[in-house]
């Protein structure tokens, strides 16, 4: 019975401990990107950008101006770090918009 109880509490508590744990996510800027595109990406809201900034007013002076390789932490958001991505459609060059190959 003191057994049960024990792995009882366990369960209890030890998820909550792990939780606590978890690291924030930290996203790796790549040029283009703006705090309103990284509010967009990771809370599916772009007017939440000053979230993200608040979280970074160390490293952002201008919200405006965010500059590659700066590491941001994403606030609310656990896990690795994330490097900046670009979605290239088929047929598409990165940072040439629809002009074909």
């Amino acid at each position: 019975m003191a057994r049960l109880k024990v792995v009882l509490a366990a369960l209890v508590i030890l998820p909550s401990f792990v939780a606590g744990q978890q690291s924030p996510l930290n996203h790796t800027v790549v040029r283009g990107e703006t705090l309103w595109g990284l509010a967009q990406r990771y809370y599916q809201d772009p007017f939440l950008w000053p979230r993200i900034w608040e979280a970074n007013r160390n490293a952002v002076v201008d919200p405006h101006v965010i500059l590659p390789t700066q590491v941001l932490v994403i606030p609310g958001m656990e896990g690795a770090a994330v490097i900046g991505a670009v979605d290239v459609r088929p047929g598409e060059r990165p940072g040439m918009g629809n002009a074909r190959a």
